[in-house]
């Protein structure tokens, strides 16, 4: 009975319960006993061993004594780190049975006050005429057999009182003044009366009877025994309760807060907590519930009920998603598809094997929710739902994820480069992948040049707002020593190279794009050759496309000759 009441009380259900005395003794002999985590998930495992083998279906793998249940309970309370003594024991037993207490400290009180009070002055006995004693009757002798069924009654006034103090007798009532039947154990033996302060009037005959030996007169050792294991198992179940108690709600402590988050399929089923309804709708969030027990129940027609007791714990963050078994159960078929392949899918918050493309089988009529997830992608989250032997394929188009790089500068009309490549000017944006690194450069002419790089983790925009400084007069000065020395020498090669005159550079673009040569504009590019004179010398080409593409050049041209530069941006 202690692996019933050990069960009952973790999982709260019932474990023998039906319409009559002898189905539930047919289910008493064939029962299928569930794992109480079925019920209960908090319920650790070792603790699970102990209920399952006190439950065990042979009697030969069950507990053969109380103290062998308790040596398993003890290490799993000494592995959980419960600390349990006689005071914890003491201490629980004075708050279960505290009305009992109270009444009996009351009745305690009562009795010590009517103990120190002063006794009354008793009145002189008046003197009684001495009534005419009338010979005595010859008593008849005994009916043959009448001796068999005799009682022996001792008629008794005030007994003796017991000299012990008050308070010691314990659970007992006092004597009433009326017959008391007294049972000996040998009839042959005389009965000895209590002395008593009044003797009756009329001498009472002296009856020697047999009186039956009483059945709590002595037990057998058999009936000892099982006293002793009934005792020791009622000890035994109440150190469980109390274990109970400290393990799953913090001995005895006042209860907190949880919070409770529940989602569930199908999604419009009803929920239900300690039995009262609280949503018809998925998901239910409760941040504010009483920490302890509580049994969720979710029901819907057409499906089997689902009930579950549940241990929260104060501050506890509790969350957990339930799907409902159809009444009877039906599948359809889906394959799973992805572009690029090799993705995970989770249905249902359980994670299909291998990747995508994957076929798998689910329940018919009934709404899923998938997860499609791949490194580097968006994952995408969606519903759907299959008719009975229908067979659905779905198809993603897996996305890298975006990001929006917002580069702001003061002066505006700055020229940004992404990755040394020149994109624009400010103020600007751009779409960006995310989990990739960006080296920008933020230059314009007076100005000192920015250069950083930004990392982008994270779908969200990604703003930098940048002030240009003005070089400094030395700097500045240098700056210009820099490029004056830069023009010599370009000069000396120019001259070097051409030795004067000049040159044609022909450009041929397709599509069609701006020609920038040596950083002046010089007309748009088409697919038509188009010949521009320069000096003879080296010279940069710059094409331009309308969408920001570019290709750059570097060229030579030698005086009376020309140079060609073609460019596809369709390639």
């Amino acid at each position: 009975f202690l692996g019933i009441i050990f069960y009952e009380i973790l999982t709260g259900e019932r474990l023998f319960i039906g319409e009559s005395d002898f189905s539930t003794l047919e289910k008493v002999r064939n029962v299928e006993i569930m794992p109480p985590t079925a019920y209960n998930r908090n319920i650790p495992e070792s603790l699970e061993k102990i209920i399952l083998k006190a439950l065990a279906k042979d009697a030969d793998d069950r507990y053969q004594y109380a103290s062998e249940m308790a040596e398993d309970v003890q290490r799993f309370m000494i592995s959980q780190g419960i600390l349990f003594t006689r005071k914890d024991l003491g201490n629980f037993m004075k708050t279960l049975f505290a009305e009992d207490i109270a009444r009996d400290n009351a009745q305690d009180e009562a009795k010590k006050v009517s103990s120190s009070l002063p006794p009354t002055t008793a009145q002189p006995p008046q003197q009684q005429k001495k009534p005419i004693s009338k010979p005595d009757r010859p008593v008849p002798p005994p009916v043959p057999g009448e001796l068999d069924n005799a009682k022996t009654v001792v008629f008794g006034g005030d007994s003796q009182k017991s000299s012990a103090p008050i308070g010691n007798e314990i659970g007992f009532k006092e004597a009433a003044d009326e017959p008391i039947e007294l049972a000996t154990e040998e009839a042959t033996k005389p009965v000895v009366k209590a002395p008593s302060k009044v003797q009756p009037a009329v001498p009472q005959p002296k009856v020697t009877a047999e009186i039956k030996k009483p059945q709590t007169a002595e037990l057998k050792k058999g009936g000892q025994n099982k006293l002793i294991f009934i005792g020791g198992g009622a000890v035994l179940a109440l150190v469980l309760v109390i274990v109970l108690i400290k393990l799953f709600t913090g001995g005895g402590e006042e209860a907190g807060e949880a919070s409770l988050e529940i989602l569930y399929t199908p999604p419009d089923s009803e929920i239900f907590i300690d039995g009262v309804k609280v949503a018809s709708k998925s998901p239910y969030k409760n941040p504010k519930i009483t920490a302890g027990q509580h049994t969720i129940e979710i029901k819907r027609a057409g499906f089997l009920p689902l009930k579950e007791v549940v241990i929260l714990k104060t501050q506890e963050r509790f969350s957990n998603n339930y799907i409902l078994k159809p009444e009877k159960e039906v599948y359809g078929n889906i394959t799973i598809e992805t572009n690029p392949p090799g993705a995970t899918v989770t249905i249902d918050g359980q994670i299909k094997s291998g990747v995508t493309p994957i076929n798998t089988k689910v329940l018919a009529s009934v709404e899923h929710t998938i997860i499609v997830e791949r490194s580097g992608y968006k994952t995408i989250e969606e519903k759907f739902s299959v008719g009975e032997n229908e067979s659905k394929t779905l198809n993603y188009e897996l996305k890298s994820p975006i990001a929006k790089l917002i580069i702001n500068s003061t002066p505006k009309g700055a020229d940004i480069f992404i990755n040394k490549k020149k994109v624009g000017r400010t103020p600007y944006s751009q779409e960006v992948k995310v989990g990739e690194k960006y080296e920008i450069e933020i230059s314009k002419a007076s100005y000192e040049t920015i250069k950083e790089v930004v990392s982008v983790e994270k779908e969200e925009d990604i703003t930098i707002d940048r002030e240009l400084k003005k070089p400094s007069a030395i700097s500045e000065k240098k700056e210009k020593v820099t490029e004056k020395k830069e023009e010599v020498k370009t000069a000396k090669k120019e001259e070097k190279v051409s030795g004067g005159g000049m040159g044609y550079i022909s450009v041929s673009v397709f599509p069609w794009a701006y020609v920038f040569i040596d950083g002046k504009e010089m007309g748009v590019g088409t697919p038509a050759s188009k010949r521009h004179e320069v000096k003879a010398g080296p010279h940069t080409v710059l094409l331009r496309t309308s969408d920001g593409k570019e290709k750059s050049y570097k060229v030579t041209v030698k005086a009376n000759e020309e140079v060609s530069v073609k460019e596809n941006f369709k390639k």
